[in-house]
């Protein structure tokens, strides 16, 4: 089942991608016979240098950041207790990612092709004209959006304020482009597809307290990085998903609200979008000599590990198991370097 990451420039992408990879390096060791994680040598390499970056106190470097669009990596879930299993193989449900940043001449694109659409079957024609790191997202069966945590303001006129309005609208238009053309497919397959929309919040430290708590949420991963200890509190008990989902549900009914419509909307076209899901990720810090914040690292044992809100990271992958098993691509082990090919 193909996955589209989508991140608008400067929303921490990079070093969402690589907590990501890195968590699922850490859980394919601990469960081996539950999950794996697999990807080319240059996707390796970037996330290797993305890492090292981080945990020697540094953000990554300019010649690191937008580096990963072109490379994709795949999750296997173990699919237990079925007919292949009792003959002696391990089939995998395998879920693939693309990565895209959305950038100034895509958002025009974007524009262009939604203001052509006619709702009619000749609107899938107009695909072909998308860039092939866009059109291949249309194909994506889970959606994930990046929401860059920083530029959630209440300062109406700053630049923060229209760059946070800017992204709700280049959202939704994606919504609605990937809306229309999943109907129009359906309609020419006559089947229906489930689509997964997924919000990740980057850098939610850096969201300001007073606005959390001026909306009846909670900010109290912001206020566990602010005081510094040895790791990050959970934002929710247990990790319940109903938590999460009304907490995310109200940070984009107040800042995204017209992505989150369309997303509601789309059964009125006959596209199926599941429920909203939502995750909220960021990187403790501390201040440098200079002034500036740096990345934290935490002791677990003789290691030193980066001190990010792994929890966040795992309910993710586990989310994303549970939806590759209701429309897996299937595969067997011994069929993993079948994956290979997926980079570059």
């Amino acid at each position: 089942m193909p996955v589209g990451i989508v991140g608008d420039r400067g929303s921490g992408k990079s070093v969402f991608v690589s907590l990501l990879a890195t968590t699922a390096t850490s859980y394919t060791n601990a469960k081996p016979d539950e999950f794996r994680y697999f990807t080319s040598p240059a996707f390796t390499r970037k996330v290797g240098d993305i890492m090292s970056s981080l945990k020697m106190g540094t953000w990554p470097s300019a010649t690191l950041k937008g580096t990963l669009s072109q490379y994709k990596f795949s999750f296997g879930f173990r699919k237990r207790f079925s007919e292949l299993e009792v003959l002696g193989r391990k089939p995998w449900d395998v879920m693939t990612f693309s990565i895209y940043d959305i950038s100034g001449e895509d958002v025009q694109i974007i524009k262009q092709i939604s203001k052509s659409l006619s709702g009619t079957g000749s609107d899938i024609d107009l695909v072909e004209d998308l860039p092939s790191n866009l059109r291949t997202i249309l194909d994506c069966h889970v959606l994930v959006f990046l929401i860059d945590g920083s530029k959630i303001t209440t300062e109406v006129r700053s630049k923060r304020y229209q760059d946070m309005l800017d992204y709700d609208t280049v959202m939704a238009t994606l919504i609605s482009l990937v809306g229309t053309y999943k109907s129009v497919k359906a309609r020419q397959s006559k089947t229906e597809t489930k689509l997964y929309p997924a919000f990740v919040i980057t850098k939610f430290d850096l969201i300001d307290s007073k606005i959390l708590q001026a909306i009846g949420l909670s900010p109290q991963y912001a206020v566990v990085a602010s005081r510094g200890g040895r790791g990050l509190a959970n934002l929710f008990r247990d990790n319940d998903s109903k938590e999460r989902a009304a907490y995310g549900t109200t940070l984009m009914d107040k800042f995204f609200g017209h992505t989150l419509a369309l997303i509601r909307g789309a059964k009125l076209i006959n596209v199926d979008f599941d429920k909203a899901r939502f995750f909220f990720s960021h990187v403790k810090t501390e201040l440098s000599e200079d002034g500036m914040p740096i990345p934290t690292l935490k002791s677990e044992g003789v290691s030193h590990e980066l001190n990010y809100s792994d929890t966040e990271y795992m309910e993710f992958i586990k989310y994303l198991g549970q939806v590759a098993k209701k429309s897996p691509d299937r595969m067997e082990d011994g069929q993993a370097e079948t994956v290979a090919g997926l980079g570059g």
